[in-house]
Order: C-alpha cells, then structure tokens, then sequence
C-alpha cells in the first residue's frame, strides 16, 4: 500500500485500511451521517461486512492509484473523525469514468468543528500538487442539494476548492 500520510495542525489522514472497517461502520451505521452519502437514499445504511468489503477495496484502489479514501483522525487523541479522499466515479452501468470525485463522512460528534473543511483542503491540495489533477468532482443526488446543510457542505467544499485550485478546474456535479 502506498504510504501517504496528510497532516494538518489538528488532523492527520492516512489510506484507508481493511482494519479501520469496524470503527468507520461506527459512523457509517448511524442514519444522520450516511443520510446524504452513499446508497442510503436507495436502501439501509450498510452492515459490518458490506465496510469490511469497501475498505478492502479501497486498499485495492490504493495500490492500484495510488490514491482513494482516508481515515481521518484527530492528532490530539487518536480518535478517527470519519474519512475523507478520492473515490472513482462510475456511470450508470457500474463501469468507472476518468472522473474522481471528492467524497466525505465524519463522526456526528465531530461535526461543526472545521474538520470537514480542513480534511477537504489537505485531499484537494494533495490531489492537485501531488498526483497533478486538474479536476475533481463533488456529486450530490438532486434531492439531497434541497437540504440545507447538504447546501452549506457544498460552499464549503467550494470555497476549499477555491483557494487549493489555483487555476484548476474543481466543478460540482447534481446526479
């Protein structure tokens, strides 16, 4: 697996291992979280052996990219905050495009404390200077963009983009 650590003054990020799968199903299984993210729209939010399989491919995907999603935890304590990174995007034949997107979840605990927005910034700033993406999409199922604070994530992760794209093209997509 690549070893690619992010860090920022509170957090620290690190690839995705098939061991983290029982703690990120802590915040995985709680509805509030997983209600704008994922299938949860189309079905429950997932049992403990669907995030076993999701965190053994994306050590897959790391291995193969060199990039994808990561546990996030804050540097104080340890504690895993949630995820956050790079996820291939597939269309509506389940084959992956050449597009990637920018995807997130964090602990109900943690939310309202600026890690979202810091965690975005460090993947987008990685994505851009690092592995020279010129792009990357955020996709928001169109009845989840009515939500306010689906809306709100949405300007913050604009206003990230802003400042980490320095002339690159960052667009956010409604599915």
């Amino acid at each position: 697996m690549v070893a690619v650590v992010l860090e920022s003054e509170r957090l620290t990020l690190r690839p995705v291992r098939a061991a983290d799968a029982e703690t990120l199903w802590t915040i995985w299984n709680d509805r509030e979280v997983y209600r704008y993210v994922g299938h949860l729209a189309y079905g429950d939010v997932p049992g403990l052996d669907r995030i076993q399989r999701a965190a053994g491919r994306f050590e897959g995907l790391w291995a193969e990219q060199a990039w994808g999603p990561m546990t996030v935890t804050r540097r104080a304590d340890g504690a895993v905050v949630g995820e956050c990174g790079l996820y291939p995007v597939f269309d509506e034949q389940g084959v992956a495009t050449t597009e990637i997107e920018l995807g997130h979840r964090y602990g109900r605990a943690f939310w309202g404390q600026g890690y979202g927005r810091e965690a975005a910034g460090l993947v987008m700033g990685w994505a851009a200077d690092v592995l020279r993406l010129d792009a990357l999409v955020s996709i928001v199922n169109e009845t989840w963009s009515q939500n306010p604070s689906v809306v709100a994530r949405r300007r913050k992760l604009i206003r990230v983009a802003a400042r980490v794209s320095r002339g690159r093209r960052v667009r956010s997509v409604l599915s």
